[in-house]
């Protein structure tokens, strides 16, 4: 494939002279260089240049040649929808009143939920090109839709949910496919919600058998030896997790003391592991134990 250069004057240039060929006499090698203009080039108006030209001859290669037809799709939006860009260029304007709708946004490639976001506010902006409210509603509904499909199809619920419960969608315009992909991040919530509990338990139990049982076993084992050889008296189990619930809760009243290294690397392992959990507990009850929604 031939290279393409990179300098505006250089594009312009060619891009004059691709204006003035057939759009059924293109070769591959020309739309590509179109296409690469559109994506890369440093100047915005020769973006725009490229833009157009790939508008104007839309009508006439996307019915025979479906994949030049997806690749506009893609283009528009996805690469000239950055920030300060719009659908405003005249002839851009038309391919995107015309032709940017129904099952011809699906299948984009999507990267974030953000992007879709700036593609809908797009949209929302084609009112002064002729499009109803109503009509602007439907696109991005079929905006939304078929990216969230996607994203379904990807496993990519979290981001599937933030589209949903991100980006507005007219409730009058929804139809059922919308409902049920709606219902799916629905589905998808309760079993995050469901599956979260369930961690937490099972985390609130381990933390439980830590403080009353492996703890004042691993004490009584790290310092009854120490204890006897010392002449004091040796620690009972009861002792151990009295010493274990009161190091755990950072109280530490001082009548029963670690004397041996591994001891005092336990109560502050103990200490530390229990003040840091209590936080990740808060923590994750605030933010994830809630359903959100949608």
């Amino acid at each position: 494939m031939t290279a393409r250069p990179h300098t505006p004057e250089i594009e312009n240039e060619r891009l004059e002279g691709l204006s003035k060929i057939a759009p059924g006499d293109l070769t591959e090698d020309q739309l590509e260089f179109i296409f690469g203009v559109c994506k890369d080039s440093a100047n915005a108006d020769t973006q725009i240049k490229a833009a157009a030209l790939l508008s104007h001859v839309y009508s006439e290669i996307a019915d025979t040649n479906k994949d030049f037809a997806k690749r506009v799709h893609i283009l528009y939006l996805k690469h000239l929808l950055k920030p300060n860009r719009d659908f405003g260029h005249p002839i851009c304007n038309w391919l995107a009143t015309t032709h940017l709708h129904g099952e011809r946004l699906a299948g984009i490639p999507w990267e974030s939920v953000g992007e879709i976001s700036t593609a809908a506010e797009a949209f929302y902006d084609l009112t002064e090109s002729g499009l109803s409210s109503e009509e602007i509603n439907v696109r991005v509904r079929d905006l939304v839709k078929y990216a969230g499909i996607g994203f379904a199809d990807q496993n990519r619920w979290e981001d599937l949910f933030r589209l949903i419960s991100d980006v507005h969608v007219a409730e009058n315009t929804m139809d059922s496919d919308f409902y049920k992909l709606k219902n799916t991040v629905l589905l998808y919530e309760r079993r995050r919600v469901v599956r979260l509990r369930r961690i937490m338990i099972n985390f609130v139990m381990g933390v439980l058998i830590l403080v009353v049982l492996i703890s004042p076993s691993l004490f009584m084992l790290f310092e009854n030896g120490y204890r006897t050889a010392h002449g004091y008296q040796e620690l009972s189990f009861f002792d151990a997790l009295y010493w274990s619930i009161i190091t755990a809760g950072t109280v530490g009243y001082g009548d029963i003391v670690p004397y041996t290294i591994a001891g005092r690397v336990l109560a502050m392992a103990d200490s530390l592991l229990v003040i840091i959990l209590l936080g990740v507990v808060a923590g994750i009850i605030l933010s994830h134990l809630t359903p959100r929604n949608v």
